[in-house]
């Protein structure tokens, strides 16, 4: 007799974790790309806001950057705010599907007014 034995996950038990880890992975892209695609327009808005330089729009103050910087300006210091919004969207993400499940019974159909609630109480988890 072994001593040893396996412990068997229950059908709704796995679905809830494949559940968490999707969206937790969808969280932890939403912030990675939101970063990608925020954090130079952020840098070239606030150059824009301290630069006295001669750039007069959006497009000349990312090419005087380009030109003098190089494009590698855009993302310096890009690693801590995509640490912490990858963190906060995945808890965002995972809280609120977690959420979902408990209070939205399976066998409901969701209407347009529950997401239209969903959609107002979402935007009260930042």
């Amino acid at each position: 007799m072994s001593t040893t034995s396996r412990t068997r996950q229950s059908p709704k038990s796995s679905a809830a974790a494949a559940f968490v880890f999707n969206e937790t992975l969808g969280g932890i892209s939403a912030g990675v790309i939101g970063t990608l695609i925020g954090y130079p327009l952020d840098v070239v808005k606030t150059r824009m806001q301290y630069s006295r330089s001669s750039s007069p729009n959006f497009v000349a103050a990312v090419r005087d950057i380009a030109r003098v910087e190089g494009i590698k300006a855009m993302y310096k210091g890009c690693a801590a705010p995509m640490l912490s919004l990858s963190i906060l969207n995945a808890l965002n993400f995972s809280t609120y599907g977690a959420a979902k499940r408990v209070l939205l019974p399976a066998e409901a159909v969701e209407s347009p007014g529950f997401r239209m609630v969903s959609v107002k109480i979402g935007s009260f988890s930042n």
